[in-house]
C-alpha cells in the first residue's frame, strides 16, 4: 500500500476511534477487550457518512485500501485497548491514560498499537504520523506530548 493511502488510513482510523474513547473501560484488569458486536454495522454507516464530500469534511477520502488498512487498526486497537494504554501510561511521566484528553488517546492507542503488533512500518514512521495527526487535530502542544510518549515506548521496545 502506498504511504499516502497508510495515512489516510490512520486518519480515518482515528476518525472512527475517537467517540469510542469516553466509552471504553480503562479499569479492566483484562488486557484485550471483545470487539463490539455490531462493528461491521457501524464501519459501515461510518464509512457511508465519511465518504460524503462536504464543507465540514472536504479531505475525507477512501477506498477500498484505506478502509482495509483502517479497519485492521480499528480492530487492533479496540481489542487491546486495555494493554496499550498500560504501555503508553508507563511511557508517560505523572499522566495516568485516563486523564489524557481523547484526541491524544486516540492518536497514542493507534501509534501505540502499531508499534508493538506492526513491525512491518518503521518506528518513526508511526511517530512522525502520530505527530501529524496531533498537529492536525490536537491542541497546540499535543504534537510534543504524543511524540515524547511515543519516543519513549519505540526507545524501550
Amino acid at each position: 500500500m502506498a504511504f499516502h493511502q497508510k495515512t489516510l488510513a490512520r486518519e480515518y482510523a482515528f476518525k472512527f476511534l475517537y467517540p469510542f474513547m469516553p466509552q471504553l473501560d480503562w479499569q479492566t484488569t483484562s488486557a484485550t477487550l471483545p470487539l463490539p458486536a455490531n462493528l461491521d454495522q457501524l464501519l459501515a454507516e461510518f464509512n457511508d457518512a465519511y465518504a460524503e464530500q462536504d464543507s465540514e469534511h472536504p479531505d475525507n477520502i477512501s477506498n477500498t485500501q484505506i478502509r482495509s488498512l483502517a479497519q485492521s487498526l480499528i480492530e487492533g486497537v479496540l481489542t487491546n485497548a486495555p494493554a496499550l494504554a498500560k504501555l503508553i501510561e508507563q511511557h508517560c511521566t505523572h499522566w495516568k491514560f485516563k486523564n489524557i484528553d481523547h484526541i491524544n488517546q486516540t492518536i497514542l492507542l493507534l501509534a501505540a498499537f502499531e508499534l508493538q503488533h506492526q513491525s512491518d512500518v518503521p518506528a518513526k514512521v508511526v511517530i512522525n504520523e502520530a505527530v501529524n495527526l496531533a498537529k492536525k487535530f490536537g491542541q497546540q502542544d499535543s504534537f510534543a506530548f504524543v511524540n515524547g510518549i511515543l519516543d519513549n515506548m519505540a526507545k524501550s521496545k
